[in-house]
């Protein structure tokens, strides 16, 4: 894993090699060998095997939907170091030398972490800048995926976590760099559950996923599309789309006609089920799509 910070190293090796670490995190006496190297592998090695690399950035811009069926084939991502680098992530913010009451010994420093590169990046844009997109991204892939682990600490970690969204992911709702914005609206959806203090937030973040439905990346529109879904739990959230819903459920099901997403049908079902009253007016449509799908 350190090796290839100056050598190559195969993605299949890697993967493995990752796969061996996240098995010794799990047994105390191999994880006592690992901790001096534990901020290492977190930092130096985690972050940047997550970043978006040369050949997805240009499947992105030219075959959008080859792009889509990458990231949900099985076959794919099954080897993939990054996948297995976010469970390693995972594992390590999950442990704990302590208590069971005790918070993960590494969970809250990862958090600061992220915040503090994050407020960087920020800094650099705001003095005209350009710093590497990459690193907020693939800082705002891991902490989405903390979501399960944050949830278990809500108490202790929502004041901390509430700030982060609205002042570091909020803004990338409208980012012109496409990676980011999907990014964006992904970590939105991951926190669809999450107990918000501002209301205004929820609205803001609401809209800014909304109108990512209508950019032309289409890997954005789905992100989005997914992610409403999910932030359907929400009562804000439900009554600020309502009277959206006829432009909403037009683009699921021109999105339907152009790429084959189980996660896109299973959003539509969220919303044919969330608005089940209000379906009349469109359930004839929404049938003779579904018939020509299938």
């Amino acid at each position: 894993m350190f090796a290839r910070k100056a050598n190559f190293v195969g993605s299949k090796c890697l993967n493995f090699n990752i796969k061996f670490v996240g098995y010794a995190v799990k047994i105390p006496k191999t994880f006592q060998k690992l901790q001096p190297f534990i901020e290492n592998i977190m930092y130096e090695t985690a972050i940047p095997i997550m970043l978006v690399s040369q050949r997805d950035q240009q499947l992105f811009a030219e075959d959008p939907i080859e792009y889509i069926r990458k990231q949900d084939d099985f076959t794919e991502t099954l080897y993939m170091p990054k996948n297995t680098v976010i469970d390693l992530l995972q594992q390590i913010c999950q442990h704990k030398s302590g208590n069971k009451k005790s918070k993960p010994d590494y969970l809250v420093p990862f958090l600061n972490y992220a915040v503090t590169n994050m407020n960087d990046y920020m800094k650099m844009k705001t003095s005209g800048q350009n710093p590497d997109w990459r690193i907020k991204e693939a800082l705002l892939c891991a902490v989405g995926h903390l979501q399960d682990v944050i949830a278990m600490y809500k108490k202790e970690l929502n004041a901390q976590i509430e700030p982060l969204l609205q002042t570091h992911v909020l803004p990338e709702l409208s980012s012109e760099q496409p990676f980011l914005r999907s990014r964006a609206c992904w970590v939105y959806g991951e926190f669809c559950s999450f107990k918000y203090t501002d209301e205004q937030h929820v609205k803001l973040a609401i809209d800014g996923v909304y109108k990512s439905l209508f950019v032309s990346d289409l890997p954005t529109k789905l992100a989005a599309a997914i992610s409403l879904a999910s932030m359907l739990v929400n009562k804000t959230v439900r009554e600020f789309l309502k009277p959206a819903l006829k432009q909403i459920l037009e683009v699921y099901l021109k999105m339907t006609n152009e790429i084959d997403s189980e996660h896109l049908f299973t959003s539509l079902e969220s919303f044919m089920k969330k608005f089940n009253d209000d379906m009349g007016p469109y359930a004839l449509q929404i049938a003779e799509q579904l018939v020509v799908q299938y």
